[in-house]
């Protein structure tokens, strides 16, 4: 992912590799002196959301509690 990336830190890539019916689970955290001060979760949430509109093979989740329960998305069994 560094490599690729051309970032100046290497990133933190953790997978969560289970029986997943559609793949696997990944999450790859920002380190906080990526981001310009003031930045928000909501920010971060905006831009990610706007970037990957469309797309057929990452989904932005709705962002907080309440919306992702709105939504039907909260799994009622545990993933691992």
């Amino acid at each position: 992912m560094a490599e690729y990336s051309r970032l100046g830190k290497k990133p933190i890539f953790q997978p969560q590799i289970a029986t997943f019916v559609q793949g696997m689970v990944v999450h790859v955290p920002l380190h906080y002196d990526w981001l310009k001060e003031g930045t928000t979760g909501e920010d971060i949430h905006a831009a990610l959301s706007k970037h990957y509109e469309g797309s057929n093979f990452i989904t932005v989740m709705p962002l907080g509690e309440g919306a992702i329960k709105q939504a039907g998305l909260l799994e009622r069994r545990p993933f691992l």
